[in-house]
């Protein structure tokens, strides 16, 4: 019996900004958005236990073959300022 657990999504991006304040100095301010479009990601189908790579099934569990929750990877976002000289 074949199943396939659903696929995990992870979008992430980076953007900064250089701003000159000196001949040779400039201060860089970055935005870090990891997961920045908040998808959900599914945990495995219930019924299956994954160990060493390989997915065991019983078809006997009443939420065989259910996603029946998700993992807690949330949107996080990560701010910095750095002086460069």
């Amino acid at each position: 019996m074949l199943l396939r657990n659903p696929c995990e999504q992870q979008w992430d991006i980076a953007l900064f900004k250089n701003v000159r304040v000196a001949n040779t100095q400039k201060i860089q301010f970055r935005a870090e958005i990891f997961n920045f479009l908040n998808h959900p990601n599914w945990s495995n189908i219930a019924g299956s236990t994954t160990s060493n790579g390989w997915t065991t099934v019983d078809p006997t569990n009443a939420n065989f073959g259910r996603v029946t929750s998700k993992n807690d990877a949330r949107r996080e976002v990560q701010l910095s300022l750095r002086y460069i000289f």
